[in-house]
């Protein structure tokens, strides 16, 4: 019963974090033409809490790295992305305001909580957001948090079939 309350506390939490409406009156941050870049890198977790699973995945220019860790087995995989890949990425990166995601330290208590954390930069520029243990990406943040933490974990997953 008490894994049942977990699991339902979490999925609301996962709800309110998700349900929020994106603010359009941000206009894109943009050194950076959207299909024109030299160097990106992405570092990405998602995991953590209660269950143990997790994922960890890395993309550059060339390679990436994908760890699943679940119940203690551990998979590893590598590929080489393709252009086309990293600009696709880079356009979600750009037009979700990467480098301008905030994230806050929780008020209250949080008792394991998982989520995800992703670092991204992009010619030099960083932009890094943290919505999981007692930190948790702004109100005003969390539909551009999403959009980007979709992408990653989407990109990662079309790769894997």
């Amino acid at each position: 019963m008490r894994i049942l309350l977990l699991i339902t506390s979490i999925a609301l939490l996962s709800v309110a974090f998700t349900s929020t409406t994106e603010k359009k009156d941000e206009k894109p941050i943009s050194n950076h033409d959207p299909a024109s870049f030299k160097e990106m890198t992405i570092e990405f977790y998602d995991g953590g809490g209660m269950f143990p699973e997790s994922e960890r995945i890395f993309i550059s220019n060339d390679s990436v790295y994908y760890k699943h860790y679940l119940h203690g087995e551990e998979t590893r995989t590598h590929w080489a992305p393709t252009m086309s890949e990293l600009e696709e990425l880079h356009l979600v990166f750009t037009k979700n305001n990467y480098a301008k995601i905030e994230s806050e330290l929780s008020h209250g208590t949080v008792y394991d909580l998982g989520g995800a954390e992703f670092t991204i930069t992009i010619d030099g520029e960083i932009g890094s957001a943290n919505n999981n243990g007692s930190r948790f990406v702004k109100e005003k943040w969390r539909a551009n948090f999403q959009t980007i933490r979709t992408a990653i974990s989407n990109y990662a997953a079309s790769k894997l079939k």
